[in-house]
């Protein structure tokens, strides 16, 4: 189990990364042809992980329904949303709305399923929340109430919930096939969802002029902030539930301001430090009751 957990980390820590690739990627290229960008890169890596270790699986129409399903949430609109949302906000709002996907993601199930938290579970959810905001805000919770709320704000609501939606299919998913074939399957199938916008936004022009640096960053929003983190998350799911694998989102933004101290020079505030090891609490305290 504490690989299972490990791997989830780490899988935050790639998609905290993300947030930086992603604002840096779309200086030079359009939201859409770098998430189909992102996915090209990913449907291939996986494809070739997937016919060298368990060849191709045999998927019946229940199951390419379930992939269906995981492809239009967790591929085409959580992308689509996500880069549109980031071209419209900034990161810290756009991470505050990351760190709403556990609490929606018990609405759901309690909605669905009858499945409502624990207190104690109900507790580490919340101290995860709080001290994400805390980051986020850098201590100064107030900000949060200061603005009205724009289309940027609704667009990433709207990638959190598709997130949301995807990790409750992701469960039923689990059955029949491995997390390596649901996601490369998935995968392929969104990329596809995702290339008509791209071409609308001038893929084919941007392909041929785009430079090492975009290469770079899709190289990385490709392989450790989609490969490994997709089939980590998936096994996530299947180990342990959908509840207490997406707390661990919210270490997502927490790692972000982290990066950004160690990569962009930004100091590293008092805020963090305490907001971070509150999200940290909330995070173990979710895993460990029962």
């Amino acid at each position: 189990m504490f690989r299972v957990y490990l791997k989830l980390v780490l899988t935050t820590l790639f998609w905290g990364g993300s947030f930086i690739a992603g604002h840096a990627v779309m200086r030079g290229l359009p939201p859409m042809v770098a998430a189909t960008g992102r996915f090209l890169l990913a449907a291939l890596v996986l494809l070739g992980i997937l016919l060298s270790t368990e060849g191709w699986p045999k998927v019946n129409r229940k199951q390419w329904l379930t992939i269906l399903g995981l492809a239009l949430t967790g591929i085409f609109a959580y992308n689509f949303f996500f880069f549109k949302g980031l071209g419209l906000i900034p990161a810290s709002r756009a991470a505050l709305l990351v760190a709403l996907n556990p609490i929606l993601t018990a609405l759901v199930e309690a909605v669905l399923y009858r499945k409502w938290l624990s207190p104690m579970r109900l507790l580490g959810v919340s101290l995860s929340l709080l001290g994400t905001l805390w980051v986020v805000s850098q201590g100064h919770l107030s900000s949060f109430t200061q603005g009205a709320v724009g289309w940027g704000e609704l667009v990433m609501l709207m990638a959190s919930l598709s997130w949301v939606v995807y990790t409750l299919i992701s469960r039923r998913a689990m059955t029949g096939l491995s997390p390596l074939a649901n996601t490369t399957l998935s995968g392929m199938l969104g990329f596809v969802l995702l290339l008509p916008f791209a071409l609308q936004d001038g893929l084919i022009g941007h392909l041929v002029n785009i430079g090492w640096r975009e290469w770079a960053l899709l190289a990385y929003l490709a392989v450790p902030g989609t490969v490994l983190s997709f089939l980590w998350y998936a096994e996530g799911i299947k180990a342990v539930g959908p509840q207490r694998t997406i707390i661990f989102t919210n270490l997502v933004p927490v790692f972000g301001v982290l990066l950004s101290v160690l990569l962009l020079g930004e100091q590293l505030s008092l805020a963090t430090v305490l907001g971070g090891s509150l999200t940290i609490a909330g995070v173990f305290l979710t895993n460990r009751v029962n």
